[in-house]
């Protein structure tokens, strides 16, 4: 006898859960790995001269940040248009793909021309990407449309943004300026400008379209929101696994797979860990220009801690 559609749901309920149980799986063991191998702290950048973070501040730091947003009012949004779905499922399968190959695109961009390559190779493979599978779908919404208040949609999610640099400019919380050779108070201004426009574009305008915007939402319709969440956090985080274990990971043990292991561990407790912020931030407000900005923020907040040691 076939089942009911809604004799199914518990079900599918119980095989979506373990995405989610899953990702939580790892970051413990992530966390764990790293622990054992005495890596208290790690840089969350590709050896740019960001300094180290420690791991459990940051990671509490987080919890706190992930409590904040869900005690605050959600922002008035659509619900998901769950007719969409079975349009969405290979579309979003693809884009699945294309996020698993897209880190060694970029890695090889950066051995062969360097961080230019690198930077180019984030416009055209995430921004140009991202702006012209947004662009082709939109006649194709994913959210029914709903109104929204001002203050919920701007102002609250603000409250969330504004905590995150107040936590992370001092005390316990406090994250280290960027060391950058160069800089000073003749240069600060091309400095400045040079790292608002790559962050903006590769990161807070870039990442945020792909991999909230257009990604999440469609895994979130395809597999639930906590599990929508999880699976494009760790694709966020397996964007910035190559990079990393070329040039921050390899001959750090002398054992290639450990390193491996290593920097795998790495991008799930940091990147990983903070795509789960950004994305729960994006499930909460959907409200992609400040999406934007609070990644954006959150990469530039050690350069500008570093310029504030210059000028003073």
């Amino acid at each position: 006898m076939l089942q009911t559609q809604n004799e199914m749901k518990p079900k599918i309920a119980k095989q979506r859960a373990s995405w989610l149980i899953g990702g939580i799986a790892l970051l413990v063991m992530s966390v764990g790995l790293l622990f054992a191998c005495g890596y208290q702290q790690i840089s969350p950048s590709r050896g740019d001269g960001t300094a180290p973070i420690s791991l459990l501040p940051y990671l509490l730091l987080i919890a706190i940040l992930l409590g904040l947003i869900r005690l605050l009012p959600a922002g008035q949004t659509g619900a998901l248009a769950e007719e969409m779905r079975p349009q969405m499922k290979k579309g979003t399968y693809l884009l699945i793909g294309y996020t698993l190959v897209l880190p060694w695109l970029l890695l090889l961009a950066q051995i062969l021309w360097g961080q230019d390559g690198y930077f180019f190779a984030k416009v055209l493979l995430i921004l140009v990407y991202s702006c012209v599978l947004f662009l082709s779908s939109r006649h194709k919404p994913l959210e029914n449309e709903k109104s929204t208040r001002s203050l919920r949609r701007w102002l609250i999610p603000c409250i969330v943004i504004l905590a995150y640099c107040l936590l992370t400019s001092g005390g316990f919380f406090a994250i280290s300026a960027t060391r950058i050779p160069g800089l000073s108070k003749e240069t600060w201004l091309d400095y400045l400008v040079l790292s608002l426009v790559t962050n903006i574009l590769t990161a807070g305008i870039a990442e945020e379209l792909l991999y909230r915007k257009l990604l999440q939402t469609r895994l979130e319709l395809l597999f639930g929101h906590g599990n929508g969440i999880a699976l494009a956090a760790f694709l966020f985080a397996w964007m910035h696994f190559p990079t990393r274990f070329q040039s921050a990971w390899l001959g750090q043990t002398g054992q290639p797979l450990l390193d491996a292991l290593l920097a795998l561990a790495a991008v799930v407790s940091f990147q990983g860990a903070m795509g789960v912020l950004f994305g729960y931030f994006w499930f909460r407000y959907r409200n992609f220009w400040l999406s934007a900005l609070f990644h954006t923020l959150a990469n530039v907040l050690p350069f500008l801690l570093s310029l504030k040691e210059v000028m003073l």
